[in-house]
């Protein structure tokens, strides 16, 4: 029987050095640590899964989808429809805050496994890339309907997902209302940069000043 604690940044050949007559054996363990080891990645917010892509870190809540701003870049996927109609009381008020912003990006992913995210409320005081994603970046977002949204005050940008780059969106759809404060905004995505938007559809009220509707 051996018991050690391992590092977890490194690896072990173990060697023999001999027995005794009653069987006990001492053994020597040569250590090679990973000087470029990068840790797995954490999830947080009590999500299951690490954030690889073959195991992506499982919202089940709000409150856990919220929490995928903390972390912009590992893999995400729906267990079941979110319901987010708390989110008009969360932060004075403001709602729900945009998993990524113009300054840093989601670049990320999520599989929204055939589930709904519901009744996100935001109150962005003109603030711009506003929405339940506010930017993403080389991005996948697929399998997923973003419904009765509610966005107010918004400014630049403004959609499910306010600004995308580079980005590959299908399957998806989104509902709501979209009530901005100047130009850039649409239903499903406010500006979108390159990538492509395949089988995905939105219905939603827009009021704005320029560059309103469209998906």
């Amino acid at each position: 029987f051996v018991s050690f604690t391992p590092y977890i940044n490194a690896s072990y050949n173990w060697s023999l050095e001999g027995c005794d007559t009653s069987g006990n054996c001492n053994m020597t363990a040569n250590r090679t640590l990973f000087t470029n080891f990068i840790a797995p990645a954490i999830c947080g917010s009590e999500m299951n899964g690490n954030g690889s892509i073959d195991n992506p870190c499982i919202v089940t809540n709000c409150t856990q989808l919220q929490n995928m701003s903390y972390n912009l870049t590992l893999n995400y996927k729906l267990n079941n429809d979110i319901n987010c109609s708390d989110t008009p009381n969360w932060n004075g008020g403001a709602g729900f805050t945009p998993i990524g912003d113009s300054s840093n990006h989601f670049t990320g992913n999520l599989d929204g496994n055939n589930q709904t995210i519901s009744d996100v409320f935001i109150d962005a005081s003109f603030g711009s890339d506003q929405g339940i994603f506010g930017f993403i970046e080389n991005s996948t977002v697929n399998n997923v309907g973003f419904v009765d949204m509610n966005f107010t005050n918004t400014f630049q940008s403004t959609g499910a997902i306010g600004e995308s780059l580079n980005a590959n969106i299908s399957e998806i759809f989104a509902s709501g209302t979209i009530i901005a404060s100047a130009d850039g905004a649409g239903c499903l995505i406010g500006n979108s940069n390159g990538g492509w938007i395949n089988n995905s559809f939105a219905y939603c009220y827009i009021e704005g000043s320029d560059d309103v509707g469209g998906l």
